[in-house]
């Protein structure tokens, strides 16, 4: 299983998501509290960034697919 990490947690314009094992690929999506995906960004390398300046303020729900496992994680827009 991977460990991921999504900074800063809280967050205002910019989300960092890291996964442990630098080299590997994958996708992050993020829902919304209804359900609806309002993002979905590539992860290469183990890191990617994703702008939710435009998102409103809320709870969001980070989907992190690598390496055929799924690990989901709790994002705060403020």
């Amino acid at each position: 299983m991977n460990d991921v990490t999504i900074i800063p947690n809280p967050a205002h314009n910019i989300i960092s998501v890291q996964v442990t094992n630098s080299n590997t690929n994958g996708t992050v999506e993020l829902i919304n509290t209804i359900g609806q995906l309002v993002g979905k960004q590539a992860i290469s390398s183990g890191t990617t960034s994703m702008d939710i300046s435009a998102l409103p303020t809320g709870l969001y729900i980070a989907v992190v697919h690598v390496n055929g496992a799924m690990v989901v994680k709790k994002v705060q827009k403020l």
